[in-house]
């Protein structure tokens, strides 16, 4: 018989609504662990459909119970918030809300992305938070050239020799300290973002 599972997964640990098609339910919980979502796989039936919403550890929980289920939904957060308030409020659990939607075809999908994909996106992101932690070290240094008369061009900082180069203007003691902590920084993180271009690269292949 066809169930349609609810689950509200969260960091630690997972509430489930298992609802039959009369509307009759029940609702267990689950720590987020191997242990228990292996406990939780050998409650589903392989007729079962399951939702739970996208978070971020939706695509581990989906990957382990896809293959002892129909089929798992995964939910767009944003666009289920919007459709489950739109309605009368009630003090269902959140896992009973989402197996109600399923039940009834009203479950907002998004695609999840396979696990390599989410390793890139990962890389992708980290990479950004290192470009943007490098201009925001460009910019610092910038601001102790700019206070000492000195103007600076694009071409200081494009390329490590060149950040060498700054460390030998005539600024003071302290200044200097400054600047060669925020040079080696920013030479570091060039690596990194060379290495992680280079890892994106081959990975693109």
């Amino acid at each position: 018989m066809k169930r349609f599972i609810g689950v509200d997964l969260h960091k630690n640990s997972f509430t489930v609504c298992y609802m039959q098609k009369d509307g009759g339910h029940s609702l267990k919980t689950f720590k987020v662990s191997p242990k228990d979502v292996e406990a939780f796989k050998k409650t589903l039936y392989s007729a079962d459909e399951v939702a739970v919403e996208s978070t971020g550890n939706t695509g581990y929980f989906a990957r382990e119970i896809e293959k002892s289920v129909s089929k798992v939904r995964i939910i767009n957060p944003i666009q289920f918030k919007i459709i489950s308030e739109s309605v009368k409020k009630t003090d269902e659990h959140d896992a009973v809300t989402i197996a109600r939607y399923l039940s009834k075809g009203l479950i907002p999908e998004v695609r999840m992305r396979s696990k390599e994909e989410a390793k890139l996106a990962s890389l992708i992101g980290t990479r950004d938070k290192f470009v943007k932690l490098r201009t925001i070290l460009k910019n610092k240094i910038h601001n102790i050239l700019n206070s000492n008369g000195i103007v600076t061009t694009k071409e200081m900082f494009n390329a490590d020799k060149n950040l060498d180069k700054l460390l030998s203007m005539r600024l003071d003691e302290a200044d200097l300290f400054e600047m060669r902590i925020i040079v080696d920084q920013i030479k570091s993180l060039n690596k990194s973002i060379d290495e992680i271009d280079k890892e994106l690269t081959d990975r693109g292949k």
